[in-house]
């Protein structure tokens, strides 16, 4: 017969065991060490580790002369592994506590980046994508005529681009439901909101079919009108061009 003692060995040794599994590769470190191996691994591309290794520092450290650059490190670290909404949070968390800093152009650049990747396709539902046009917006009012800016207005103008075709086929297929107001009020919106895009032209020629089948005449000569003066060089333009 086993002594009752032997089992309280056993399990205690297992606690202990267990206890040393779950203590953190980076328990004990100092500012110093922690900074260090938390760079180590983002030049690794451990990107799990760096996130644990810059938010312990942050947590630690948050006085640390070194707290903006662990603060956009860890940013990074989580853009890498696609977790873009804590990415765009810590940017967000950079900008509010540096805002005088060098880098804020590229922590708000970050932010309209970030909004970028959760942009969906288009058939999906557009709040990110029209969050990163809220965000990129942002850069270049706040940083203008820098290199982020720019980069932000490339940006901004894709998500425009995007929600307009999102509005686009949701006009086209009310179309093919023979839903023609609903139809109308889609194409009028991609007009009249994203004026810049390549779809707006098309939302046009739409609108002119429909009113032609509609047999209204006047509406038609109208959007034709818009379609001629605004798209002069556009396929769509070409289309009605010779149309009566």
């Amino acid at each position: 017969m086993r002594k009752p003692f032997a089992w309280i060995t056993l399990l205690l040794l297992g606690i202990g065991l267990g206890g040393c599994a779950s203590t953190p590769w980076f328990s004990g470190l100092d500012s110093e060490g922690l900074y260090a191996e938390a760079s180590a691994r983002m030049e690794r591309g451990d990107w799990a580790d760096a996130v644990e290794a810059f938010e312990r520092f942050l947590i630690l450290h948050p006085a640390d002369p070194r707290a903006p650059d662990a603060r956009l490190q860890l940013a990074r670290a989580f853009g890498e592994r696609g977790e873009h909404l804590s990415a765009s949070a810590e940017y967000e968390r950079f900008l509010e506590r540096h805002p005088t800093d060098p880098r804020a152009a590229d922590a708000a650049l970050g932010m309209c980046r970030s909004y970028e990747e959760l942009s969906p396709i288009a058939q999906r539902d557009q709040e990110y994508t029209r969050q990163a046009v809220t965000f990129c917006q942002r850069v270049a009012l706040d940083f203008p005529g820098t290199p982020q800016a720019d980069e932000a207005e490339v940006v901004r103008e894709e998500m425009l681009g995007k929600l307009a075709r999102a509005e686009f086929e949701v006009g086209r297929f009310y179309e093919s439901l023979n839903a023609l107001d609903s139809a109308i009020l889609y194409y009028e919106a991609v007009a009249e909101r994203y004026p810049a895009t390549e779809t707006a032209p098309s939302a046009l020629l739409q609108l002119f079919l429909i009113y032609q089948r509609l047999e209204w005449g006047p509406e038609a000569e109208g959007v034709k009108e818009r379609l001629l003066t605004l798209y002069p060089d556009s396929a769509a333009a070409a289309e009605v061009r010779d149309v009566d």
